[in-house]
């Protein structure tokens, strides 16, 4: 279940929906590994994807060391030297903005999901120390004991249900939660005249923003992995500013576990049909989550072939 989701915002977009969830501004917290997060429509395991968790314990000066210790283009809002390798034209160093390397780094054949910023008379968010910001790969993995190289993706999703059965995820549950963020998720239901295909479907919130899912992480020397915690077969999804405070540790709970209790779908989310396009996960674009009716009503489709001929003038 729930093997593919999408998450197409930007940078600096993700931070203004994380800091509107979260009721903590997130624009000041350092984005260690913000180079290795790309916005997909429609990513699966082993995919870089940003978390948030909580830790007091690890100052802004430490995650500040981390950043500079990243390579040049993963710092933020820095110039960079670019060498322009195998081309005599441009063999000297290049300075160019970090902003101008996030848009070559997210350039999609179709525009991002653009949030618009709305003016409100609200008070300013204040940041929450301890709060901390990381993209880590999607799946706990393993990886070969003389090179730590990744080998393969071995899980993806935690089951509630199971979590404090399996060894792996038992100790995570103390002091490694986290967040997980996704504009939506994939889900495939077969189709009503048997005919062996599966209708691909996709899972939204029917409120602005992310679905702010569940997730637990573990780190080694040089890899960090985090699977979604799972209930009912979909993704463990917090709704409640209280809630999202007690997982994360802002907020002491003596049950961490009775937070993950199944989203009531009807009230929180919604869903339509979605093309075939989306099986293949080297399709990237906002064809994905585009709804079936659209593209079927669309240019090039039976039904525009059929559509009366506009009337000469």
């Amino acid at each position: 279940m729930c093997g593919r989701s999408s998450l197409s915002l930007a940078p600096p977009q993700f931070r203004d929906v994380a800091s509107r969830q979260l009721g903590a501004d997130m624009h000041q917290t350092v984005w260690i590994g913000q180079a290795l997060f790309k916005p997909l429509y429609n990513f699966s395991m082993g995919a870089c994807l940003p978390i948030i968790y909580y830790d007091p314990s690890v100052s802004d000066h430490d995650d500040e060391k981390l950043k500079m210790e990243e390579a040049p283009s993963a710092a933020d809002e820095k110039n960079f030297l670019i060498k322009k390798e195998n081309n005599p034209i441009h063999s000297s160093n290049h300075v160019i903005s970090h902003k101008d390397m996030i848009k070559q780094e997210i350039k999609e054949e179709e525009p991002l999901i653009q949030v618009k910023k709305e003016e409100s008379s609200t008070p300013p968010l204040s940041k929450i120390h301890g709060l901390h910001l990381q993209t880590m790969t999607w799946g706990l993995t393993s990886y070969t004991s003389d090179h730590h190289q990744l080998h393969t993706v071995k899980a993806i999703n935690a089951r509630a249900e199971t979590l404090q059965e399996k060894p792996t995820f038992k100790r995570l549950l103390n002091k490694h939660r986290a967040i997980l963020f996704v504009e939506g998720f994939y889900e495939w239901k077969s189709a009503q005249l048997n005919t062996g295909k599966k209708q691909p479907y996709y899972i939204h919130p029917k409120e602005k923003g992310t679905l702010m899912c569940f997730a637990v992480f573990m780190t080694s020397k040089n890899l960090q992995m985090q699977p979604m915690v799972t209930t009912s077969l979909m993704p463990a999804i917090l709704t409640s500013t209280s809630d999202i405070r007690k997982w994360l540790g802002i907020d002491p709970t003596d049950d961490v576990l009775s937070l993950l209790k199944t989203c009531d779908f009807s009230q929180h989310l919604s869903m339509y049909e979605v093309s075939d396009f989306v099986n293949s996960a080297t399709n990237q674009s906002s064809k994905c989550v585009k709804p079936l009716k659209e593209i079927q009503h669309g240019k090039g489709s039976l039904h525009s072939y059929f559509k009366p001929a506009a009337p000469s003038v």
